[in-house]
């Protein structure tokens, strides 16, 4: 809760500028319901979704995109001539793909026809958000934070734009101002869940773990089967060291289909000495994480382990070993069936 509940409200400035030059003073937010995809942060259920600079809140719709441009970048170079009518740019090779797909998609006349319709089917606030959550599915996060703000201005109890704008905050680098926002979010509804679980993210971007596992918990209480809110939880548990709840949480979000969780469960078993249930869980997350899409993130986890708890690290370095074996096998299987498809 922000100290000072008779601070401005940004949203309400004449200016109705993003806050960035002056403190974010006594935001709100609102609704989860509009966040059915809690998917765009399993890659980073592990607290890495401010850690490794995610600017992107919306991973599903993303990777639907990236399937329909997956031709152009399996551009075979000895096919040149081929598709030298398409004036396809060798220079391009180095560029990145996300960022070209986000540049094609922006720079597309029906682009800008879907974002009129949409925005068209709701007036006001409504609009002003759907317009936000399209620039923000293109990468402009500055947009989309002021887009936001003016859905704010139109209608000051429009929720589903102050969680947008708080999370958008977040992703910008600046979580001290996303903070306040989900702060007044928890006030204004205490019963959804989205707003702890993100202040969690908030809390732990600052350094302040004993606060994040608070609001991990709270988001756990208020919905129960999440499972990366149990794995985050457990997460922030053993940050703590606190062990033997880590366990716990882990182990439930596991139950829940979290294969990160089970990871993270292998992990800590070993750092209490027992291996026989460290390696069944590490085999759990083997099955639920058939290709090994969770091992790089783990295998970090796995390292900053060892500098915490030195008299583990030779446990922790041999499924360091073996998951590291087992990651370089699936990236070999990838290319080799990359090789087959061209």
């Amino acid at each position: 809760m922000p100290e000072n509940n008779e601070q401005q409200n940004p949203a309400t400035k004449s200016s109705n500028s993003i806050p960035g030059n002056e403190k974010v003073n006594n935001p709100i937010i609102g609704s989860y319901q509009d966040f059915e995809d809690d998917e765009d942060l399993d890659d980073d259920e592990d607290l890495y979704y401010l850690e490794e600079g995610e600017d992107d809140l919306d991973e599903e719709d993303e990777e639907d995109e990236d399937e329909e441009y997956d031709d152009d970048e399996d551009f075979d170079e000895e096919d040149e001539d081929e598709y030298d009518d398409e004036d396809y740019d060798e220079e391009d090779e180095d560029e990145d793909p996300q960022a070209n797909l986000f540049n094609q998609l922006a720079s597309n006349p029906l682009f800008a026809q879907v974002q009129q319709m949409l925005a068209g089917n709701a007036s006001g606030a409504e609009g002003l958000y759907t317009q936000a959550r399209m620039m923000q599915a293109t990468g402009d996060l500055e947009g989309a934070a002021q887009l936001y703000l003016d859905a704010i201005e139109e209608e000051p109890e429009h929720a589903k734009s102050y969680v947008a704008l708080g999370q958008v905050l977040m992703a910008m680098d600046r979580p001290e101002d996303g903070q306040l926002y989900l702060q007044r979010a928890m006030e204004i509804d205490p019963n959804d869940p989205s707003a702890p679980m993100y202040l969690g993210y908030a809390y732990y971007a600052q350094n302040n773990l004993e606060k994040a596992l608070e609001a991990f918990q709270q988001s756990v209480n208020l919905e129960p089967d999440n499972h990366i809110a149990r794995n985050n939880l457990g997460y922030a548990q053993y940050l703590v060291g606190d062990l033997d709840n880590a366990v716990e949480s882990f182990t439930v979000a596991g139950d829940y289909g979290s294969d990160r969780a089970y990871y993270n469960l292998g992990m800590v078993r070993l750092l209490q000495g027992n291996e026989k249930a460290a390696w069944e869980a590490y085999q759990e997350a083997n099955d639920l994480d058939p290709y090994g899409r969770q091992i790089e993130d783990h295998l970090k986890d796995l390292t900053a382990a060892q500098e915490k708890y030195p008299d583990k690290a030779t446990l922790l370095q041999e499924a360091y070993d073996r998951l590291a074996a087992r990651f370089e096998e699936e990236e070999e299987e990838d290319y080799e069936d990359e090789d087959e498809e061209e």
